[in-house]
């Protein structure tokens, strides 16, 4: 036997040990990214990792005598690719070594590949436990009102000084300003790049950095934990948490995820400057409608239609002239606000919360349908009529639903509180009285945006004409 010895995915001193003690030495380590766990054909990781395709070479020109490796899945997340390096080692003359499964260096009985499958199944068992308890683990903080992991910017963390674990955060002195700043212009409607620049012009600036980037603010705005409800991928913490101040109170939250919610429309919209974004939607397929410019004349389009190479499934264009739009609207508020009994009429027919109320309603029914099976279940085990090995299973599956659950409910419980309240709205059109005449033409686009969207203003267009002017 040669006096090679090749390492896959070891440390180097493991390596040097290992080749020391059967009288070789170590030709080539091999690393491989965390992302092997994705890939489960010896093709797709050979193209997409240079380790693999470089194992294939040596492989091919007989260049080492062992491959060594700590545990199988260190060959390959997956147990089939883990299968195909040892064949592909094998075929080629050498043989692979596993420091998890020692065995005499030369023995290539039947029993040893036997044991390189089990070994192979394991080491997946393995990591997916370890993926399990690491979720489990942030889940866990969440839902006992803690971040993930780091505290977003504004936050200091506070520890207990007995065990150094985080127990809470408090405000940063220094950036909380900054998020409450980049919240202010957020709500007015600036696009972040204004926000950038209204930052970077303050007096505050980001750890480790002079200039705010985009994906900073970006992050910021879409973070939940600054209203007190930190969560992670489908988790979130159902009441506000008591380990740290929230710097935005309920009505600032309801506000940004408004906010949110027209921006994501609103994400293909070519021209944000239009006066009506936001309020006029096609009334073929209900997608909102977007600004384009024709000779300095202003048109609103399908959106549907205008990305239909995306979409796969087109609409009529259905141009409309924005100025006609814009003058039935302010017609139809003009009539609402010298009307009184057409306002009333108008908001009667509104239901206050949208139509979430009823798939709130749902959930939460099946959220008590849940917790009642795993009551069952727990009298079941305590009366011995249940494997207490099937109990756990159960119950682990009843426990992901009931999270699932909670995040919708939650998310049902946003959209209620954020829907248009009626008294607002009446507020919002005495308001608009002395606006009225120039408020589509002149005022501030941002500003008639955000009256029209408080009003809950829906404008639907059909082949050109207006079809419907209601609140929702």
């Amino acid at each position: 036997m040669k006096n090679f010895v090749k390492s896959f995915n070891a440390k180097p001193p493991i390596c040097r040990k290992f080749a020391a003690a059967v009288k070789g030495h170590v030709v080539r380590v091999y690393t491989v990214p965390g992302h092997s766990r994705d890939v489960v054909l010896w093709s797709d990781a050979e193209a997409a990792m240079p380790a693999y395709a470089q194992l294939r070479q040596d492989c091919t020109d007989h260049a080492f005598d062992v491959l060594f490796a700590l545990d199988p899945d260190r060959l390959g997340r997956d147990p089939a690719l883990s299968t195909q390096v040892i064949s592909l080692v094998q075929k080629s003359g050498a043989e692979v070594y596993l420091a998890s499964a020692p065995h005499p260096l030369g023995d290539h009985s039947v029993a040893q590949r036997y044991l390189y499958a089990i070994q192979t199944v394991r080491a997946q068992e393995d990591q997916a436990l370890r993926v399990k308890r690491h979720r489990f683990g942030l889940s866990a903080r969440v839902r006992r009102g803690l971040p993930s992991s780091n505290w977003p910017i504004g936050y200091r963390p506070r520890r207990d000084p007995a065990t150094g674990r985080t127990i809470g955060a408090e405000l940063d002195p220094d950036l909380a300003p900054a998020v409450r700043l980049a919240t202010a212009h957020f709500l007015q409607g600036e696009p972040y790049s204004a926000i950038i620049r209204a930052l970077d012009a303050s007096p505050y600036h980001p750890p480790n950095s002079r200039r705010w980037a985009y994906a900073t603010v970006q992050r910021m705005m879409n973070n939940d934990t600054y209203a007190g409800y930190p969560g992670w991928s489908d988790v979130s913490s159902p009441d506000p948490s008591p380990h740290y101040p929230a710097l935005w109170d309920t009505a600032t939250h309801v506000a940004v995820i408004r906010e949110r919610n027209r921006r994501r429309c609103h994400r293909y919209q070519k021209s944000p400057g239009s006066p009506i974004a936001g309020v006029v939607w096609c009334a073929r397929c209900g997608h909102h409608m977007t600004r384009h410019t024709n000779r300095h004349v202003y048109y609103l389009r399908c959106a549907k239609h205008a990305r239909q190479s995306v979409t796969g499934q087109p609409c009529h264009a259905n141009y409309v002239k924005e100025s006609a739009v814009i003058a039935a609207i302010a017609a139809y508020l003009d009539d609402l606000i010298t009307n009184p009994a057409a306002l009333d009429q108008a908001l009667a027919t509104i239901n206050p919360s949208g139509d979430h109320r009823p798939d709130l309603a749902d959930v939460e029914t099946r959220l008590q349908q849940l917790e009642a099976r795993r009551e069952r279940l727990a009298l079941a085990l305590a009366a011995g009529d249940l494997d207490p090995q099937m109990y756990r299973k159960t119950d682990d599956v009843l426990i992901e639903d009931v999270v699932k659950l909670t995040r919708e409910q939650q998310r049902l419980h946003t959209l209620v509180a954020a829907a248009p309240d009626p008294e607002i709205r009446r507020q919002a059109l005495s308001s608009l009285a002395p606006l009225l005449p120039d408020l589509l033409t002149q005022a501030p686009p941002a500003q008639a945006r955000a009256l029209l969207q408080t009003l809950g203003l829906r404008v639907e267009v059909d082949s050109g004409a207006i079809t419907s002017i209601r609140l929702t």
